[in-house]
């Protein structure tokens, strides 16, 4: 008869292979032998930019994950972890573009690097009103700004047509006419000094001071 080989996989390690051989007539002997497979490839490192909100508040330092970078990393032998640096930012660094680096880990000590951006910006408030406004009507603003642990830590600056003003985190304009509609801005500030601005639009209609009677 013919000799099969053998076949085999192995996996990444060592592994004793033992072979019992024999004749036609019963005669048998053994030999053994080690194989050792070592995983030298290195894994793929694929990355994305991402943006990260911050809250202007200042007293959070928000971290952006190796996952929200990793764009698909792959290993012949799979990934045992991943590594971001830097990952941690401040609502200091809003409106800029940092360079973060990702490292690709797999289980046998391989890594591969990848770099992308990441944009910063801080979260804006988003303001608001009391709606479907006439003249002599209360006009009631709202700063409504990115929650914030820690309880109230912005201090705010309004501005307005007719050069409204206020340093107030709801205002309010009594007795309002057309020349108070247009656009209205709050600058939130917080805590360490991070700034950040909404915007909304005021429409306004005046009504006549007396009825007109048509016959």
């Amino acid at each position: 008869f013919p000799l099969k080989r053998p076949m085999h996989i192995f996996n990444r390690g060592v592994t004793t292979v033992y072979y019992l051989i024999s004749d036609a007539y019963g005669n048998r002997d053994t030999c053994s032998f080690q194989v050792r497979v070592e995983d030298r490839e290195t894994p793929k490192a694929l990355c994305q930019p991402t943006t990260l909100f911050i809250s202007p508040a200042g007293l959070e330092s928000p971290q952006v994950s190796a996952q929200q970078i990793d764009a698909g990393s792959t290993d012949n032998c799979g990934i045992a972890r991943f590594e971001l640096l830097p990952n941690t930012f401040s609502c200091t660094q809003a409106g800029t573009i940092q360079d973060v680096v990702l490292t690709v880990f797999d289980s046998a000590g391989n890594s591969a690097r990848c770099s992308t951006l990441v944009r910063v910006e801080n979260i804006a408030p988003d303001p608001f009103a009391n709606s479907d406004l006439c003249g002599t009507d209360t006009l009631f603003l709202y700063a409504n700004p990115p929650k914030a642990s820690g309880g109230i830590l912005y201090t705010y600056k309004w501005t307005g047509p007719n050069g409204f003003t206020s340093t107030r985190e709801n205002p309010f304009i009594p007795n309002i006419g057309s020349r108070n509609a247009g656009s209205y801005t709050v600058e939130i500030t917080g805590f360490t000094g991070c700034k950040a601005i909404g915007t909304l639009e005021i429409a306004i209609e005046d009504l006549p001071l007396t009825p007109e009677l048509t016959a």
